[in-house]
């Protein structure tokens, strides 16, 4: 069984060595440094020159376009799940939150182990983040409204496309839209053919959302405009497609490091 669990990493970050987490620098082709024992999402087909719009989908396109294996898995360079049946204390974001350095202790604690994880994702098709109910009245969709440097018809103009292009899924839209319960932070693992088919929805919606639109005025946190609502994206796509279909699903906690400093030395065999 083939699993790869990809890491992003924007700056220089500690990650384990492992056959299974492997990392991958994102927005490689607008950086002046290549990070050294890394994938780099500017090779081949990719849209790394896009990553200040799409952050760590950029790597996620890659992967799509050109990795293989069983199955696919994303965290982020502070965020992993907890693969231990013990549930840990969470913050009030939903996050296990480390203050000290990432280190050996943390990754036992959290079961990060090539064994381990592979004996639990091997039993599922998706694995994802567990969702997390948002304060007082918030809805998904008021929580992006509220949001500093986001606005709301960029929003409305994604789903526009959404509905457009898939509307199947208009009333899982609204539906998802409207709850208290949000699937956070882009990460997940699933079977191959289920992320082939998630990147093809998803990119076939950013990518028409952002012919129509026009950020050429946005700062730096606007411009992640499509990055944000990817995922809330996710979330519909993934409450849409578990009633639809027989899935084997499982939420897990999620971790956030609040130092990932490279203490350690890491390989990746980049042909894996």
């Amino acid at each position: 069984m083939d699993i790869k669990i990809y890491v992003p990493c924007h700056q220089k970050s500690y990650v384990p060595e492992s056959n299974i987490m492997i990392p991958i620098q994102a927005g490689a082709a607008l950086l002046g440094e290549r990070f050294e024992h890394m994938l780099h999402d500017d090779e081949g087909d990719n849209i790394s020159e896009k990553n200040r719009m799409y952050c760590e989908l950029t790597a996620q396109y890659w992967v799509w376009k050109n990795q293989s294996s069983d199955y696919v898995g994303f965290f982020h360079y502070r965020r992993y799940f907890n693969f231990s049946p013990i549930q840990l204390n969470e913050d009030g974001w939903g996050n296990i939150e480390y203050k000290e350095p990432l280190n050996e202790h943390i990754l036992s604690e959290l079961n990060i182990d090539d064994t381990k994880m592979a004996a639990l994702i091997s039993n599922y098709d998706v694995i994802v983040p567990k969702k997390r109910r948002l304060p007082g009245r918030e809805t998904i969709q008021l929580q992006y409204a509220h949001a500093e440097g986001q606005h709301i018809k960029d929003l409305k103009c994604v789903l526009e496309v959404a509905a457009e292009k898939y509307p199947e899924y208009r009333n899982s839209i609204d539906e998802y839209l409207q709850s208290k319960e949000a699937y956070e932070c882009n990460m997940f693992i699933m079977r191959r053919s289920l992320f082939e088919e998630y990147a093809a929805w998803l990119f076939d919606i950013l990518f028409e959302a952002e012919k129509r639109s026009d950020y050429s005025d946005y700062n730096e946190t606007e411009l992640r405009a499509l990055a944000y609502i990817g995922e809330r994206l996710f979330g519909i796509w993934y409450v849409h497609n578990k009633k639809q279909n027989s899935w084997k699903t499982l939420e897990l906690q999620r971790t956030l490091f609040r130092d990932t400093s490279i203490e350690k030395k890491f390989h990746v065999d980049k042909d894996e």
